[in-house]
């Protein structure tokens, strides 16, 4: 038996989409995630002003909390509060660092940028605000296990295959393969965020695609925040099938049993020859089909 670990997709700690977003508060520009412990930059999005059109940037945590101010006249940046201890930045502040992120620096970060509406006319420069937020997740550290699973069954035997996956947030759901094929949902219990059991019969039809005597059974763990697809990692079991105990497998006995009939002469040898295959076939209880 092999045991496989595919990671398909793993999270980008720091992913940045277009597009309007749901915040717990109002809407946000784009979501920024990162796991507690992190540093983290967040960036003002849209075009940023020129040097010359700049007028000035600050930036906010929640709907009141100013963090950070700069302003062009005075060359000076500014921080506000205890904001210095856990905010990094460079002038003009077109994105700031959030160092060791915790809990409590989770939420919406606002940047507002002003900008002279007339370089003639300094007196007169108009504001922009765009809204990022800042969400923790909980990823689980090691690929879902796969247990239950045997080396080797034969064909009409029950497979039962328990896939556990580490507790997360987001929370997690778990996804079923066998072979490239996604399960029937009717083979799918005791389904949980961090738990599943696959129950079904192994048949012919679960090896279609395959060389050899192979079928893959595959779990698989994926997060979403949303629409966005955040995490997801894949655990991979391959098994052996077989027809019968006495056959080890099906690639192996078919081809041998037609090479016999080609080399089969007429008359009284062929079908003699052809009735000791119908004494097998009758004798391993099985039906031939052919594919």
């Amino acid at each position: 038996m092999k045991v496989y670990h595919q990671i398909w997709a793993i999270l980008m700690l720091y992913p940045v989409f277009s597009g309007v977003c749901r915040g717990s508060e109002y809407d946000v520009d784009y979501v920024q995630y990162a796991e507690v412990g992190d540093n983290v930059t967040l960036v003002c999005p849209g075009e940023f002003p020129s040097n010359d059109e700049l007028h000035g940037v600050k930036w906010h945590r929640g709907k009141f909390d100013q963090i950070l101010e700069y302003s062009k006249s005075s060359q000076r940046l500014k921080y506000i509060g205890s904001s210095d201890k856990y905010i990094v930045a460079e002038k003009p502040t077109q994105k700031i660092s959030v160092l060791n992120v915790s809990k409590e620096y989770e939420g919406i970060y606002t940047c507002e940028v002003t900008k002279y509406l007339d370089l003639n006319n300094p007196t007169i420069y108009v504001p922009k605000s765009s809204k990022i937020k800042l969400r923790l997740v909980e990823l689980p550290r090691n690929p879902p296990i796969i247990t239950g699973v045997r080396p080797r069954y034969i064909i009409g035997e029950e497979v039962k295959a328990e896939c556990l996956s580490e507790v997360s947030k987001p929370q997690s759901t778990i996804e079923w393969w066998i072979n490239d094929a996604a399960v029937s949902p009717d083979m799918v219990t005791n389904r949980t965020t961090f738990h599943s059991t696959l129950r079904f019969n192994v048949s012919e039809h679960h090896l279609h695609g395959y060389e050899q005597d192979d079928m893959i059974l595959k779990c698989s763990v994926k997060i979403k925040d949303g629409h966005k697809e955040v995490y997801w990692k894949t655990s991979i079991e391959e098994v052996k099938v077989s027809l019968h105990p006495s056959h080890p497998s099906i690639r192996g006995y078919l081809p041998a049993m037609f090479s016999g009939l080609a080399s089969a002469t007429t008359g009284p040898n062929l079908l003699t020859f052809l009735g000791l295959q119908c004494v097998v076939l009758a004798t391993t209880s099985f039906a031939l089909s052919v594919f």
